[in-house]
């Protein structure tokens, strides 16, 4: 717990650094639609994150996606849902 406001996009840029030198990973840092800054980690065989500042104060969020992860056979592999 802190006593001050943290830094949200210091503790994103703190994943960014933990997870750039890991062997099998690529990071790709960016801006989302809003200007939060934004990193995606992932892999070559489709397991990836994303990590962005959050809109409200004090949140970071994570995404997480697999290729083997089961959905229901009413979803498509592409387009929007």
């Amino acid at each position: 717990m802190t006593t001050d406001e943290p830094d949200m996009d210091a503790v994103v840029a703190a994943v960014e650094k933990a997870w750039g030198d890991r062997s099998g990973w690529t990071i790709d840092k960016r801006e989302d639609t809003v200007g939060l800054a934004t990193i995606d980690i992932s892999t070559s065989d489709g397991e990836g994150y994303l990590i962005s500042r959050g809109t409200e104060a004090k949140t970071v969020h994570i995404r997480s996606s697999s290729s083997c992860f089961a959905v229901p056979e009413i979803f498509s592999g592409g387009g929007t849902w």
